[in-house]
Order: C-alpha cells, then sequence, then structure tokens
C-alpha cells in the first residue's frame, strides 16, 4: 500500500513564501504529474487494468469505483467526483487552492526538496 508523502514546508503551517510559477512552468509540472502517479502518493491504492488506465478505492465514497484513464482525467462512478488532471486531484484530496497545488506538485517533482521565493533554481 503505497504511503503518501506529506506536504511540502510551509503549505501546512505557512511560513515559507509559495514560488510564483508562471503559466507555462504551471503546464509543464502538471505534464510531469501522471494523475496515477500523483494518486498513489496521495495514498490512492490503484491497480493498473493493462489498456493505460486504473481503478481504485474512491477517497471520498470509499467504494471500489474511482478510475484514473489514460488522458490524465479521472472519476469516481459511485459519488461522481472528478477531474482533468493531476492538479485537480492534489487540490481536492488536499484542499489546496491552485497555487498551493501547483507548489505540492512542483515539491513533489523536486524529490521533496523545497525552495522559498526568491531563490535561483
Amino acid at each position: 500500500m503505497p504511503v503518501p508523502i506529506p506536504d511540502p514546508p510551509g503549505l501546512s503551517d505557512w511560513t515559507t513564501p509559495l514560488l510564483n510559477h508562471s503559466e507555462a512552468e504551471e503546464a509543464d509540472i502538471i505534464r510531469r504529474s501522471p494523475t496515477a502517479d500523483v494518486a498513489a502518493d496521495l495514498g490512492i491504492v490503484l491497480d493498473s487494468r493493462g489498456d493505460g488506465t486504473y481503478l481504485g478505492v474512491c477517497p471520498w465514497c470509499g467504494e471500489r469505483k474511482f478510475h484514473v484513464r489514460a488522458n490524465q482525467t479521472w472519476t469516481c462512478e459511485g459519488c461522481w467526483e472528478g477531474g482533468k488532471d493531476a492538479l485537480v486531484l492534489v487540490a481536492k484530496v488536499k484542499d489546496f487552492v491552485r497555487r498551493e497545488a501547483v507548489a505540492w506538485l512542483a515539491w513533489r517533482l523536486s524529490g521533496g526538496r523545497s525552495r522559498v521565493e526568491g531563490e535561483a533554481p
């Protein structure tokens, strides 16, 4: 069973300023964040169906009707919660606004290393 990765420093206690990502940077972060991988990092157990899609237990209703499709969209056929990509999944599971969800995905992609606004990459 996957273990959810913790939030980066600053997201839970608001002590570290969040980076401002450009629209192009956000698009790249989302592109490099496959929904199934992000779901696993959030603790959602998914089984591959062999055709590029995944099935698992919904984090909201608890039914095994949570689908991640090859086009990165996700939907639960039990409670009908759903979204278009990993960004929306992170925002909904963690109750983040867009900027926080982008920061979480960027932090995940960096291997858990965090950077303060204004510092060089």
